[in-house]
């Protein structure tokens, strides 16, 4: 039995995900302040808890609460209307327990029928369509997001001007070669 469900990622640009990564890594503030951004989806989550009931929430500068203590279809309505969830970058993703004994948190087939209406997929099934736009590149925003804290460097710009069809492996010989040619030690 599928135990994860979820819809495929709102595409969003590689400067997109530099800026979600900025904002991310900066302060509450700075996340605050970013919250309405177009590019500031978040993975909106739909599940049960310790309460009796099903409920949907997100983590954007501290833990968001959608709905609480919700049938399974008000959550996953609240979720999929969120402005979280339909933003760049954003998804809805419902877990079912596989420690409960409650039978309202189990997967139904009429549960199943809803989420296949409602466009979710089993998760293994959305990663495969995400990665039809994500490339390597969208893994290494953190990496150069780094490099430009901590020592200075461009790495953002560098992993700007990376094509798809470049490698993984030419991303980080560009970026030793700055290394080489700047003389500072990473």
């Amino acid at each position: 039995m599928t135990r994860t469900w979820q819809t495929p990622t709102v595409p969003f640009t590689l400067t997109d995900a530099v800026n979600r990564m900025a904002l991310a890594t900066g302060s509450t503030r700075s996340a605050m302040a970013g919250a309405s951004a177009s590019y500031n989806g978040h993975r909106v989550h739909v599940d049960t808890g310790l309460r009796a009931g099903w409920r949907a929430h997100y983590t954007w500068a501290g833990l968001n609460w959608l709905t609480r203590g919700a049938t399974f279809e008000r959550a996953l309505l609240v979720a999929l209307t969120s402005r979280g969830a339909t933003a760049k970058g954003g998804l809805v993703r419902v877990n079912f327990s596989e420690f409960s004994d409650d039978p309202n948190h189990d997967s139904t087939p009429e549960r199943v029928a809803l989420l296949r209406e409602s466009g979710l997929l089993p998760k293994d099934e959305a990663e495969a369509i995400d990665a039809t736009w994500k490339d390597w590149r969208f893994a290494e925003v953190g990496a150069a997001l780094s490099w430009d804290k901590t020592f200075g460097m461009g790495g953002v710009a560098l992993l700007l001007t990376m094509t798809p069809e470049q490698s993984r492996e030419d991303y980080i010989a560009a970026r030793s070669e700055i290394v080489m040619t700047t003389g500072r030690k990473a």
